[in-house]
């Protein structure tokens, strides 16, 4: 879940939300991470506070992340190969995109700051030492809730030629006005896509140096169904022995039928 779990002033008691978020994964029995939006905390709960009921709910893998790194909820999961396997094929790293800008003369949203990139080199340089010498190379994806400033890179800056993009756009892209770097730092340890929330009429997949994806909006609160926009999620596949990540998505209205169905990787390379 990429933020905005609970939608502030609409959520009284933020706690009773949380548990009406997770009772699905909870019910299925279904393993579930979670990161914070700009809405979460605005309710009757800071993000700490949030964040030691998550991480003590069943099934959840959320984590509070080291206390010197910026925000709460930096963390990463590993997806072993097989049951008892120690070959790691999958690296999952979740990141505190924050709130708002607290910078005078840049408004609107905030930016991952320079210990949160330094965060997530450290732990790919941990876990590139721990692989084994006969390991495949992991699939890697990265979740977080307001997008990267590359969201808006629709036109290649070398050709001219639109990028590959595949789904709806929808609404404007409010992601920070200042690029503190981020996009290097994944590119750089190899992640193969991007997951965000925050934009909640958006839908699609770019492709750069990796895929840029917006994963949609379910919940009931906030604003996703606005200006005719059924609810929808975005499902990943990750196939271990194809070393492939497949997409789709599905609707709140026809929540069986599977439309927007990509494949982003392939034999560890991006499609």
């Amino acid at each position: 879940m990429t933020g905005d779990q609970v939608f502030g002033s609409d959520s009284p008691d933020s706690q009773t939300t949380i548990f009406k978020a997770c009772a699905p994964f909870i019910k299925a029995k279904i393993p579930y991470a979670m990161v914070f939006g700009n809405h979460d905390d605005e309710g009757s709960m800071d993000r700490e506070t949030l964040m030691q009921i998550v991480k003590f709910l069943p099934y959840s893998v959320s984590r509070s992340g080291p206390q010197d790194v910026s925000g709460v909820g930096n963390f990463y999961l590993t997806v072993a190969a097989a049951k008892n396997s120690a070959s790691i094929a999958a690296n999952l790293f979740f990141l505190d995109s924050h709130k708002y800008s607290l910078m005078p003369k840049v408004p609107g949203y905030d930016f991952l700051k320079d210990d949160q990139l330094q965060y997530v080199m450290h732990v790919h340089e941990d876990l590139t030492r721990s692989k084994q010498e006969n390991d495949i190379q992991p699939l890697q994806m990265a979740f977080f809730h307001i997008p990267l400033p590359e969201y808006k890179n629709f036109d290649d800056p070398e050709t001219g030629k639109k990028r590959t993009m595949v789904g709806m756009y929808k609404e404007g892209i409010t992601a920070p006005q200042y690029n503190s770097g981020m996009y290097h730092v994944l590119k750089d340890i190899g992640v193969d896509v991007v997951s965000v929330g925050h934009d909640h009429c958006n839908d699609y997949c770019l492709k750069e140096d990796m895929w840029l994806c917006y994963g949609g909006a379910v919940g009931e609160g906030g604003y996703a169904g606005y200006g005719g926009t059924t609810r929808r999620l975005r499902i990943y596949e990750l196939d271990f022995n194809d070393q492939s990540i497949t997409t789709w998505k599905r609707l709140e209205t026809t929540p069986d039928r599977v439309f927007g169905e990509q494949l982003l990787v392939s034999k560890g390379e991006l499609t």
